[in-house]
Parts: structure tokens; sequence; C-alpha cells
């Protein structure tokens, strides 16, 4: 395996990754917690570690999808286009919340804050509708990966001055280097056919 040196990683990122993840067995099963570094190395995931996530899928009135393109700071998946928040509930109270995905739906309400900077009042847990899981396991490079499940929430019918919170030209301004470097709204069956044909 390759020496891991992450002194040249975004600073932001490289602290992002002593958050706690919540290790689950492969019925989404608490079993654990491990940092955010060890979940993702490539290492760990070829022994089967295995941990929480969450995907949110935002839709504003028009039934338009935000997706953005992840930025070059990203430690997994950098400049790739994704859907519109991706990330991991923490291992904390708050988040650990199973009853009806709460606390899922709670982590995905704080990621759209920090990614997007939708405020927390915006967009309440309660507007945020668990769909279903599935396993997700992908190699970003040779150290970094993925192997987790993966709950995917929706947020629909979202009015575009939400979406358009801190903007300029409806574009979101980014909070940090580490915030998405592009984002747009494409109409769902659009979504669709490209995702069927890229």
């Amino acid at each position: 395996m390759p020496e891991i040196n992450i002194n040249h990683l975004d600073k932001q990122q490289v602290e992002l990754l002593a958050e706690m993840c919540i290790l689950i067995d492969e019925n989404d099963n608490k079993v654990g917690a491990d940092t955010k570094k060890n979940c993702h190395l490539n290492e760990n995931i070829e022994k089967g570690l295995l941990h929480r996530a969450f995907s949110v899928f935002l839709f504003n009135t028009e039934n338009k999808l935000l997706l953005q393109q992840r930025s070059d700071a990203k430690i997994t998946f950098p400049d790739c286009f994704t859907n519109t928040c991706c990330s991991h509930p923490l291992n904390n109270p708050s988040e650990l919340e199973e009853n009806e995905a709460i606390g899922v739906r709670r982590a995905a309400q704080r990621r759209l804050k920090a990614e997007l900077g939708i405020p927390l009042e915006e967009v309440s847990p309660e507007e945020i509708y668990y769909i279903t899981r599935f396993h997700y396991k992908a190699q970003s490079d040779s150290i970094w990966g993925e192997n987790e499940i993966d709950c995917i929430v929706e947020m629909g019918m979202v009015t575009s001055n939400v979406l358009h919170v801190g903007t300029e030209n409806g574009t979101p301004v980014p909070l940090f280097r580490s915030s998405p470097v592009d984002v747009f709204l494409i109409h769902f069956d659009r979504f669709l056919i490209v995702f069927e044909d890229p």
C-alpha cells in the first residue's frame, strides 16, 4: 500500500478526516465508530470496514434537480459531478437516532448548510424525506475510496429563493475552497436521460 501523506491536502479537508463516522454491518446496524480517514482508506475498505452515509437529491418547484461539481480540494472523487450533497451522519446522539431516519435527515440538513450555504431554518429535517438505502463501494484512487450504506434522501418542491440564498446570479457562493466549484439545476427528466446515456 502506498504511504499515506496528507500534508499536501486541503487544511479543512484534513480537519474533517477526524470526524467520527458510524460503523455498521451490511444491514445498517451500528457496530462502532471510526474516523472519516480510517473509513475511507482502501486498506481498511478491503478488510470490510463499512460506514453509514447519505445522498441528498434536492428539487425546486419546477422539478429541477440541483447538481454539484465537487471541488478539486476534496479527498475522494475531486472534480466529479454528483447529486446535491453527499456526506455522513456523525457518531453523536442527534445523528445516531434511527427512528424514521431522523439522524440521517439531521445530518443532511447540517451538510446542506456547510456545502451550499442553505440556512438551517430554511430546511428542516421534517422536509427531508428518506427514500431508500443501498450499498455503494468504489475506489477514488490508490489510497482513498468508499464503502458505505448510502441512505437516499429527497427534498421536493423547494422554492427558488431557498436555493439562491447567499448567491450571485443564482449560483451559491462557496463558503470555502472545498465547497462545490459549480452547481446547476437540471430538469429531472433530462437528468434521467443523461444518466442512462452519459
